[in-house]
């Protein structure tokens, strides 16, 4: 009877520590192609980007932030991403993400109606948010980990692709290690040379 009762007291306290947001499976296109683990709905997580061809600092990776880049042509502010390392200005306005039904949300906690919103983003191009909610884009999936052996922490993908995110050192109009898209030496934004290729994670805080 005891070890009964202190099962049920584990099994109450194990539960009670898991993420408030379990992975739910999507039916939306922007998950394809993706397994079993995928799901579209997440709230207040970290990303961060790992390194997979050099030893990472630590074992979660390096965190992204939002990185302010003006106003569009129609006066709407844009941002790209980049690492906090070389952008430190913006985790305490924008703190963490969502996931929305496949658009990926910069939660701006003074006022969440205007979180600013993943939009879509060019090949060679950096990923992008815009503060013009009318134009968020359902391009972004996450993957939990489903292997019980490996409980790695779950994956972020972008236009169904889990691997096509690098680090590139920004050269025009900046000086910011930016999150880049299938990285191109044909873009001058960034020194190509300078990139290297990343997985991105979701850290949820609990």
């Amino acid at each position: 009877m005891f070890q009964f009762a202190f099962f049920l007291l584990f099994a109450a306290r194990l539960a009670s520590s898991l993420p408030s947001s379990l992975p739910k499976r999507s039916e939306g296109s922007w998950c394809d192609d993706l397994g079993g683990g995928a799901y579209d709905l997440a709230y207040n997580f970290y990303l961060t980007a790992v390194n997979t061809t050099l030893p990472n600092a630590n074992t979660t990776g390096a965190p992204l932030v939002l990185n302010p880049q003006g106003q569009n042509s129609s006066g709407e502010a844009i941002y790209n991403v980049a690492t906090y390392h070389s952008q430190p200005d913006t985790m305490g306005i924008w703190p963490n993400f969502t996931l929305d039904h496949g658009t990926l949300v910069a939660n701006y906690p003074t006022d969440l109606t205007l979180s600013p919103v993943g939009v879509d983003t060019e090949d060679g191009g950096p990923v992008v948010f815009t503060a013009d909610t009318t134009n968020a884009s359902q391009i972004y999936c996450g993957v939990a980990d489903t292997d019980p052996e490996q409980g790695g922490r779950p994956l972020l993908a972008l236009y169904n692709n889990l691997s096509e995110f690098s680090i590139c050192h920004q050269t025009d109009g900046g000086n910011a290690d930016l999150l880049i898209y299938n990285a191109s030496s044909e873009n001058s934004l960034y020194d190509y040379n300078s990139c290297y290729a990343v997985l991105l994670h979701l850290i949820y805080d609990y």
